[in-house]
């Protein structure tokens, strides 16, 4: 941690200096690396450091339609035979509106103060990611904090 600290630090102090037309987007996307390159554990060490500034959210999508209390067998059956022909950007928009991008990676985009989501779907069933999204709660790993209200 003390090396990211010292190379965060660094960045701060380069982003002080001028240099050519594309200097700060180089800056940046050094810092960008290093934050991405990172373990989900060291992204939370190098925000509450401050040495970055959190994820902020751009404004939310609004949630879609009127809603419902999904209990888990439920959403598992109507999930299972639907997994074709789906529309990933309503997904995304939703996802969003859901707040999940608040605390979660997907895709090099949001929070750190939860775990990356990028690859989750070949590590899980669909039971055990609907159980995720139904109960978003259920199982928090200690190296993650509460989710901010």
């Amino acid at each position: 941690m003390e090396q990211r600290r010292f190379y965060f630090h660094w960045l701060g102090e380069a982003r002080q200096r001028s240099g050519g037309a594309s200097y700060q987007g180089f800056v940046n996307n050094l810092e960008k690396d290093a934050f991405d390159n990172a373990t989900d554990q060291d992204r939370l060490a190098i925000e509450a450091a401050g040495l970055r500034q959190p994820y902020k959210v751009k404004e939310l999508p609004k949630a879609k339609g009127p809603g419902r209390d999904w209990k888990l067998d439920e959403l598992v059956r109507f999930a299972e035979p639907k997994l074709t022909g789906r529309n990933f950007k309503n997904g995304q928009k939703m996802y969003a509106a859901a707040r999940c991008i608040v605390c979660h990676r997907f895709n090099d985009e949001g929070g750190a103060t939860g775990p990356d989501l990028t690859q989750v779907a070949g590590r899980f069933s669909l039971k055990d990611l609907s159980e995720s999204i139904v109960e978003p709660s259920k199982v928090i790993a200690d190296q993650y904090p509460a989710p901010p209200s």
